[in-house]
Parts: C-alpha cells; sequence; structure tokens
C-alpha cells in the first residue's frame, strides 16, 4: 500500500463531483450533523492527566519487563560469558514482541472504559452504552503536505478518541468522539478509502471520510483500534491494514446497503 489514496470502493457508475480541489467518486444526497461535545463533557475522557498516566503506565511497564535482562547484564562478570549470550538472544526478541502487544493492546485497554464512562453520563449522547456493538477509534489529524526540501516528515498525531457504531437499521454512522459527535447518514459521504500515514510508532492505516455538511466538505481520518486474536500479533502490520480494511467495510455497509466485491 502507497503513501497515496486507495478506494476500492467506489461505484463504477457513480458521477464526478469536483469539490474545492478535489475530484470526489460520490455524490452526497443529504448533510452529516457535526456538534460540539456540551461542557462540561467535553475533553473528559482524553485529559492531560490520563495522557500523561498513559504514557507513565506504558514507561513503567516497558521498564519492568526489561529490569530483569538489564539486572543479568550487570550482575554478569564476564562480558562473554554464556548468560550475558543467552540474554541477548533471547531477551531482545522478547523485548520487541512485548512492546508489539503493549501498543496493540494497551490503548484500547485504556481508553475504551474511560469513553464508556462518559457515554453513560452524557445528555444527548448519539447512542447509549448499552446500545452494541461499538468500537474505538482515534480520530487523527489531518495531515499537512511536506515540501521536499524539508528533512523531517510531518507526523500524524491523535486528535480525539472516540466510539464508532453503524446502525444499519438507521442506516447512519454514529461517532461520538471526546470533543465531537458525528452523525453520518447513508448519501453523506463524498468519498472514503484507505491512507497510510506516519505516526511516531511508524505507519499506520487508516480510513480517511470526507462528509459533507453545511460548511462544505469534512475530512475524517480514523484509526481502528481493535485486537482480537494472536494471529494479529504475528503478522501485525498486515493486521493493522486489515482492520482499516474492515472499518472501510462496514462504511460502504451503510453507504451503499451491500459489501463491496472488489477487495
Amino acid at each position: 500500500m502507497s503513501d497515496s489514496s486507495i478506494n476500492p470502493f467506489a461505484s463504477p457508475t457513480a458521477d464526478i463531483s469536483e469539490t474545492q480541489a478535489e475530484v470526489y467518486p460520490l455524490v452526497p444526497t443529504t448533510k452529516a450533523d457535526v456538534t460540539d461535545v456540551p461542557a462540561p463533557f467535553a475533553r473528559t475522557a482524553r485529559t492531560m492527566e490520563q495522557r500523561f498516566l498513559r504514557v507513565l503506565s506504558e514507561s513503567i511497564t516497558s521498564f519492568a519487563l526489561a529490569l530483569p535482562f538489564i539486572l543479568l547484564i550487570f550482575l554478569v562478570t564476564e562480558f562473554y560469558s554464556l548468560r550475558m549470550l543467552l540474554a541477548v538472544i533471547l531477551g531482545i526478541p522478547f523485548l520487541l514482541f512485548v512492546v508489539r502487544l503493549e501498543k496493540a493492546t494497551a490503548p484500547k485497554a485504556w481508553w475504551l472504559p474511560r469513553m464508556i464512562d462518559q457515554l453513560k453520563v452524557r445528555p444527548g449522547a448519539l447512542f447509549s452504552a448499552e446500545e452494541t456493538p461499538y468500537q474505538l477509534v482515534f480520530l487523527v489529524s489531518v495531515p499537512k503536505k511536506v515540501p521536499v526540501f524539508r528533512l523531517s516528515s510531518v507526523i500524524t498525531k491523535i486528535a480525539d478518541i472516540g466510539l464508532i457504531r453503524f446502525d444499519l437499521g438507521q442506516r447512519e454512522i454514529l461517532l461520538e468522539g471526546d470533543a465531537k459527535r458525528y452523525r453520518i447518514p447513508r448519501g453523506s459521504l463524498w468519498t472514503f478509502d484507505i491512507y497510510k500515514l506516519q505516526f511516531n510508532s511508524g505507519n499506520r492505516a487508516v480510513v480517511r471520510m470526507v462528509l459533507d455538511t453545511d460548511d462544505g466538505p469534512h475530512e475524517l481520518y480514523l484509526l481502528p483500534l481493535e485486537t482480537r486474536t494472536w494471529h494479529d500479533l504475528i503478522r501485525f502490520d498486515w493486521a493493522l491494514v486489515r482492520r482499516a480494511v474492515e472499518l472501510a467495510e462496514q462504511i460502504h455497509l451503510v453507504n451503499h446497503g451491500s459489501q463491496p466485491t472488489d477487495l
């Protein structure tokens, strides 16, 4: 997958409509609704304190797992001893696996309970905590194009977190974020596709949706956080892409009434 967008979902008979500087394959027939979460409930799940505690927890976990190997290295008297060799051969792959495990599972385990707690107390939430299924997603910042003469690239950052629910009965997508909420009915999309963006932890596959709103096109970049099996960890990069494809399939199902056939 390249860094450019991939859209396997556009209908071959769709009209081509140009909005701003981009040509979109779909023609919206209704508007999506984007509103702020009212105070004092906005931005209460992903606060600065919670973000600091999340980073601190990640650091403590990594240090605790590495501590036995660090002690072994300092306690070994001969640098080229068998124990040192075993510590390096066995320890480094183990630590790399643990890092992958933490990256794959900890964000969901940390943020999902906090968003569910907010969902239970918010007035006017798009859906209740009991209306399952829904899943946790990160809403990431819109990437900026980097001039070719710049040495550093732009890193995509987490802008918000939210719970997304696909209501097939009403044919709409409901996204309750920490800061904003989005009601996205069938026929309100200009396009949706899959991007690969650069994060601090490496390239990640995200789903881009362009909504038609009263204020014009509105872009959303969604990073899915579902981790289900050990198979995901064995083929971690493939699993990340696959989860983005699965999210896009759900969007296609709501917007078109069927699963895409050209994946």
